[in-house]
């Protein structure tokens, strides 16, 4: 009887034991399927203000702005020889005889109407003229190799020496014979100028005295009157190794590039061991200028626990040692808990880039690195000094999309490119886009970030979503509508099949004058 009675036990117990695994098996069969996707990125916060009393209030957007005001062009006209005026023809035409275009515009300056020709030796390089309507000259720059010459910025003081008339290069009196509707040629100096050797040539007429700066060549870079001309461009300050030394040697360890990507590095593996599939992480641009709007965008970031954050660059108004220790490091420490990376900006290198190298190490201009299933790419195609050539860049950025194979790949740079048209007027130039966009087309990028424009502004060019974000405290470009000309970053959910983006932006609650 007992042996029959523990069967009885041992069968009731294997019974239940097995309608147990059943009853859970079905329970997982019919529950829905979580979506994989969004275990690993937080939840959207809610929307609140900024500021005691409040200032600025979040709105959340969903991604995507076309809109460009017309009147962005609307002031200028692609005109031909024909439509010159004949007194200003005259003028031009043995200067540059045959430029590839002209585009015309008329100005206001100190209520007084200008008319502007802007001849163009290519895409990129042209000569302007500025005039009275009544054909008066008022001068003549140049913007060539994204250099600007013009009256008063040609040589530094102690560089310019008189040169008698014969004794000037051939190529320099060749041009000279040239130009004699401006009058005769009267004296003349030699310069060491900021972008090379120039010739300064004065022209006497019955009705004015006029200085051309000439190359060696004989190439015409800027004209005006004698008091401008003359006139020695005031020298950039420059940082010195004690103000670096002084003001960023606490920030050098905990922002340094290599220090930074280590910290990514370490974080992705802790993600990819618990198996989170996606991550967020959000970009902002042109944080100069403003740092209450700064300040609050980055508390506004940290509230979407973002992996990292990317800025577009222009991180300060200068790159000055004092301006990053005030501005950008002691902000971050205060206000910015994630990883930080910096895309270089024209406004971060255009007195020198030895204070952003100081802290983000020289390594900093272009690099890579890999997150999860993405691969990020930043790249300088600004035209500093310390600029690595663009050539050089582009050959490792192939490199490196070549090799993320199935990655989804994240181009990052400061200047947008120059074939979308609304952006043209503050881009990269075309001999940079033009192999720039080729090689995002070809690589099939997912997206590319903008800044330098500020605003936000997306669009999409031979199959590639481009997005500026230039919103975050630079003086508002005011063409882009309500939704672009704000301050504002773009927070990106990257899952392992699609992306997500939300704009948010920092609406003021009292209009600023």
């Amino acid at each position: 009887m007992k042996f029959f009675s523990s069967f009885k036990l041992n069968k009731i117990f294997a019974l239940i034991i097995i309608l147990f695994y059943l009853a859970s098996y079905f329970s997982a069969c019919s529950s829905p399927t979580k979506d994989s996707s969004s275990q690993s990125v937080p939840p959207q916060p809610q929307a609140i203000s900024y500021g005691q009393p409040p200032e600025f209030m979040e709105v959340f957007s969903p991604p995507g702005n076309d809109y460009a005001d017309p009147s962005l062009y609307a002031k200028e006209k692609e005109i031909s020889w024909a439509d010159l005026p004949p007194a200003i023809l005259s003028q031009v035409q043995p200067i540059i005889s045959a430029p590839q275009k002209i585009i015309f515009r008329k100005q206001i300056q100190e209520e007084k109407e200008h008319w502007s020709f802007e001849l163009f030796l290519n895409e990129d390089d042209y000569l302007g003229f500025e005039y009275q309507p009544e054909g008066k000259l008022i001068q003549i720059f140049s913007y060539v190799n994204e250099k600007t010459e013009e009256p008063g910025a040609i040589f530094y003081q102690g560089n310019l020496q008189p040169i008698s008339l014969p004794a000037l290069p051939s190529g320099v009196k060749q041009k000279i014979s040239q130009l004699s509707i401006f009058g005769h040629p009267q004296a003349a100096w030699q310069a060491k100028g900021r972008y090379g050797q120039r010739y300064l040539v004065s022209f006497i007429s019955p009705q004015e005295e006029t200085v051309f700066s000439l190359g060696e060549k004989g190439f015409v870079f800027s004209a005006g009157p004698r008091q401008a001309m003359l006139q020695p461009a005031l020298p950039y300050k420059q940082d010195s190794l004690a103000e670096i030394e002084k003001n960023l040697a606490p920030f050098k360890d905990k922002y340094n590039l290599n220090q930074i990507l280590n910290e990514i590095k370490s974080q992705a593996e802790k993600v990819s061991i618990k198996s989170s599939p996606a991550f967020r992480f959000a970009v902002m641009g042109d944080s100069r200028s403003n740092l209450k709007v700064f300040q609050y965008i980055l508390q506004s970031i940290n509230r979407w626990q973002p992996d990292f954050v990317i800025n577009t660059g222009d991180l300060t108004y200068n790159g000055y040692a004092e301006e990053m220790n005030n501005y950008l490091f002691s902000t971050l420490d205060k206000f910015a808990p994630f990883p930080f990376i910096p895309v270089i900006g024209n406004h971060d290198c255009r007195r020198g880039s030895q204070a952003y190298h100081s802290v983000f190490g020289p390594n900093s201009h272009y690099f890579y690195f890999d997150f999860l299933n993405a691969r990020f790419i930043i790249l300088d195609n600004n035209s500093c000094p310390a600029t690595p050539s663009w050539s050089e860049q582009l050959s490792a950025a192939e490199e490196w999309l070549r090799t993320a194979g199935d990655m989804k790949k994240f181009v990052f740079i400061h200047r947008p490119p120059a074939e979308i048209e609304k952006w043209a007027y503050h881009s990269m130039p075309y001999r940079m886009s033009r192999p720039f966009t080729k090689l995002m087309s070809q690589y099939k990028v997912d997206h590319v970030f903008c800044g330098h424009i500020h605003a936000y502004s997306t669009a999409t060019y031979q199959g590639i979503p481009y997005t500026i974000t230039g919103g975050g405290g630079g003086p508002l470009h005011q063409y882009f509508g309500e939704k672009g000309s704000s301050f504002h970053y773009v927070m990106v959910d990257v899952y392992p099949q699609k992306i997500e983006m939300i704009l948010v932006r920092l609406v003021p609650l009292k209009k600023e004058k």
